[in-house]
């Protein structure tokens, strides 16, 4: 299960949003953000740093530029929720700050993790 790297407060200032009323889809948008940029790092953001190569252990360790990165596809999804996956690509994961966190330990690896 995806542990949310961004707190519903941060995403709503980010949003600019000040009441509760889309609060549960706000919820929704930070859980599949974290999951979507979860599957480009290949490995979890918050988890077990030892045993998962999580990036960090809590919400509150995880990295500003990779919060923020984040918060762009919560964003983009907000304002823009007829938008494909074809344009979120386009417009939005190719100018992501998530490249430098990707685990490409195991592309090479086999089953046992040897290269």
């Amino acid at each position: 299960m995806t542990t949310p790297c961004v707190k519903l407060d941060e995403a709503k200032l980010y949003l600019r949003v000040d009441g509760s009323d889309d609060d549960s889809v706000i919820s929704a948008l930070i859980e599949a953000a974290t999951g979507l940029a979860e599957t480009r790092l290949r490995r979890p953001i918050v988890g077990d740093v030892e045993k998962e190569n999580a990036i960090a252990a809590t919400v509150d360790e995880v990295p500003a530029d990779l919060r923020m990165a984040v918060c762009v596809v919560i964003a983009y999804w907000y304002e823009n929720r007829t938008a494909t996956d074809v344009e979120l690509r386009d417009r939005v994961m190719r100018q992501m700050a998530f490249d430098r966190y990707i685990d490409w330990s195991t592309e090479d690896a086999d089953e046992s993790g040897q290269a």
